[in-house]
């Protein structure tokens, strides 16, 4: 459920004069890294709360809806033990969110 929400307000923020494509090269390496930072939080065991305190206020271009359904999507995800496992899931998180962003 979470993925369809993320994929409707990338959606959103995509849609503007420029062309899509034009749109998600100059996004989505953002949106990835984005994703990145937010997982490495959850997975060194940031709060939800403070993850969530960061993108409290709304904002024109809807980056802080982007935010706070990234934060709710990595924290459905464990939380490892190790380091390994935690840079796997780190990788994974962020190549899903790419391919929403992508438009997969």
């Amino acid at each position: 459920m979470k993925k369809y929400i993320l994929t409707a307000i990338l959606a959103t923020s995509l849609a503007a004069p420029v062309s899509a494509a034009d749109r998600r090269a100059e996004i989505c390496p953002l949106i990835e890294g984005l994703a990145e930072v937010i997982m490495e939080g959850r997975q060194l065991g940031a709060s939800m709360s403070q993850m969530m305190a960061i993108w409290g206020a709304d904002d024109m271009a809807g980056v802080a809806d982007i935010g706070r359904e990234m934060v709710l999507a990595a924290y459905d995800q464990p939380q490892w033990a190790t380091d390994q496992s935690r840079e796997r899931a780190t990788v994974e998180f962020k190549n899903d969110i790419a391919l929403v962003c992508w438009g997969r």
